[in-house]
């Protein structure tokens, strides 16, 4: 089972070191936010992060919370990281959609490059959209 905490706001400052070196790859391509924005989010409680850890495998995903027009609730992954992620993927998904359903969620998203479609279409995630973005 793997060692999996959600971290806590006031533990932040000892979490973020670790975390944001495999964040960073996430929030520099989205180019909406800061690493310290991020952190600073993370801080306030307008996002959270979630850390899942076993061995050397180590995932950190930073959500937050949306509420669609028709009602839909759902926990956005913002950004996500890690390594050996593979081997953390099943127990830090039921947990992932534990925490979801706890917090009055029907659904969890994620906007992500392509190789995560691939690894979490197993655990019933489907391609809705595709982001396109023309930069002036």
């Amino acid at each position: 089972m793997a060692q999996t905490r959600l971290t806590l706001v006031s533990d932040i400052d000892q979490a973020w070191p670790k975390a944001a070196p495999f964040l960073l790859p996430a929030i520099e391509l989205g180019d909406e936010m800061t690493p310290e924005q991020v952190r600073d989010a993370i801080k306030r409680g307008d996002m959270q992060l979630a850390v899942f850890e076993r061995g050397s495998a180590y995932l950190a995903l930073v959500t937050d919370g949306v509420t669609h027009g028709n009602g839909k609730r759902a926990m956005r992954i913002v950004f996500a990281g890690g390594h050996g992620v593979d081997d953390l993927l099943p127990e830090g998904m039921q947990m992932m959609q534990q925490a979801a359903r706890a917090s009055g969620c029907n659904a969890i998203e994620l906007t992500g490059r392509d190789g995560w479609q691939k690894k979490l279409a197993d655990y019933g995630f489907r391609k809705v959209a595709t982001v396109m973005e023309c930069r002036l």
